[in-house]
């Protein structure tokens, strides 16, 4: 009974991010070069988009940096902006170009999560932000007659938010 009271501790930073790090980059020679046709599956980029995005977290811009160009080295496609139908409420599809690892959150039983794809009113002040000539923000954003802005829909197409790897 004395063994169940006892609390097993709690791991550093350091003794979490290093299995992390550790597994990412022992998977690198591993996986292929991205399949775009099969972005649903890891990749070589998407393994090191997926190592800047921890050593951002860590601070650690100097390897976060080194592990986003290695990355872009392998693909580096962008979207074209003016190409997307902006008043779409769907603006994006499943198979965006700057997409390297497709994922999102897709939990349906998650209250918030179906109310996010009923459609997610944005703070003023961050939608104030975007330029009036940003394509992005007619992108994301709805503008309705209330005069409140809220969220489309996801990078990829999703009612769900985007939780992949990408370029930009």
């Amino acid at each position: 009974a004395a063994a169940l009271a006892q609390s097993p501790g709690r791991s550093s930073v350091r003794q979490t991010y290093n299995p992390i790090t550790g597994a990412l980059k022992a998977a690198i020679p591993l996986l292929n070069v991205l399949d775009i046709n099969r972005r649903h599956l890891p990749s070589k980029p998407a393994a090191y988009g997926m190592l800047a995005r921890v050593y951002q977290s860590m601070n650690r811009h100097d390897s976060a940096a080194l592990y986003a160009d290695s990355c872009l080295q392998l693909y580096n496609k962008l979207l074209d902006y003016n190409s997307v139908d902006l008043s779409s409420s769907k603006p994006f599809n499943q198979y965006n170009p700057e997409v390297i690892f497709e994922t999102s959150v897709s939990d349906e039983t998650d209250a918030l999560m179906t109310t996010f794809a009923r459609g997610c009113l944005v703070d003023s002040v961050l939608y104030g932000l975007y330029h009036t000539n940003d394509l992005r923000r007619d992108a994301f954003y709805s503008l309705p007659d209330a005069g409140l802005p809220y969220f489309k829909r996801s990078y990829i197409g999703s009612a769900f938010p985007f939780s992949g790897i990408a370029v930009d």
